[in-house]
């Protein structure tokens, strides 16, 4: 529905417009604000449904059902120092996103 929306405005003024579908630090196992991951997921609730939305996102955009979407949701494998709490993100980190938003 947002995306249909977004759509409406772009063609009204004129403009092109995606999203970027982007790193969730809850769902992170590196995310050095879970100390024991295992015991977090099992303990969030929604957790395994959150995971699996996240991959049918990902999966959707993969296979171009979402087109106005980006996929950077795996941009904070590998990243010691992407969050400053469980979900927000660096100074750093946020400098990545923006140059990658910026790549294409």
């Amino acid at each position: 529905m947002n995306e249909a929306f977004v759509e409406k405005l772009a063609e009204a003024y004129d403009f092109e417009f995606e999203f970027i579908f982007q790193p969730l630090g809850f769902l992170n196992p590196n995310n050095p604000f879970i100390r024991d991951f295992e015991s977090y997921t099992s303990s969030y609730t929604c957790f395994d449904l959150m995971k699996k939305t996240q991959q049918v996102i990902r999966d959707s955009i993969a296979s171009g059902a979402l087109e106005h979407f980006r996929d950077f949701s795996k941009e904070d494998e590998n990243c010691d120092l992407c969050y400053v709490d469980l979900v927000h993100y660096s100074g750093p980190f946020n400098k990545k996103l923006a140059g990658k938003i910026l790549e294409n």
